[in-house]
């Protein structure tokens, strides 16, 4: 929730999925809120209109009383994405949801994989899974105890890494 940050996450996952087609992009809410917000505009200033739309744990009890919030319509092919994915509940929830109202998920992505049985879940069940970072890329292994203050040092370094080259890339240098 920062605009650095909403801007790094959102080109990463822009260079993943830029060449494929779909018709709109989501995820559950709230974490995929905000990257959804930001990929939307990476794509407007790439002149792409694209819609956005989030997945409720469950509907509000007011309003529209929707799960999927957004121009969802059958035949929709969309991408999912996520800020994590541990056991891939949450994702599998709004696969459902997406299913309920006629759409296609062509692609899954999350920012941080951590290796959890959730990955294997979607990808056995036939969708294509990907992620931008995952434990492995920090040095880390799934199922052990870590302090905050060196999975953060980690990340830190392997982020500004990631950054360092992507504002090359998008510098042109």
């Amino acid at each position: 929730l920062s605009p650095e940050g909403s801007r790094l996450a959102a080109t990463l996952i822009y260079e993943k999925i830029k060449g494929l087609e779909f018709d709109m992009i989501g995820g559950p809410s709230i974490a995929a809120e905000p990257l959804v917000a930001s990929l939307i505009m990476r794509f407007y200033e790439e002149y792409k209109n694209l819609q956005g739309f989030i997945v409720r744990r469950k509907p509000n009890d007011f309003g529209l009383r929707k799960k999927v919030e957004g121009p969802i319509k059958n035949g929709k092919r969309v991408i999912l994405i996520d800020d994590a994915l541990n056991f891939g509940v949450g994702m599998s929830d709004a696969i459902e949801a997406l299913k309920q109202e006629g759409c296609r998920i062509i692609k899954i992505i999350n920012l941080l994989d951590f290796c959890k049985s959730g990955h294997n879940k979607l990808k056995e069940s036939g969708y294509d899974v990907d992620y931008i970072f995952n434990l492995k890329d920090f040095g880390l292994e799934a199922n052990e105890l870590y302090s905050y203050k060196k999975i953060k040092k980690l990340i830190e370094i392997k982020i500004a890494n990631r950054k360092e080259s992507l504002l090359r890339k998008l510098n042109g240098v």
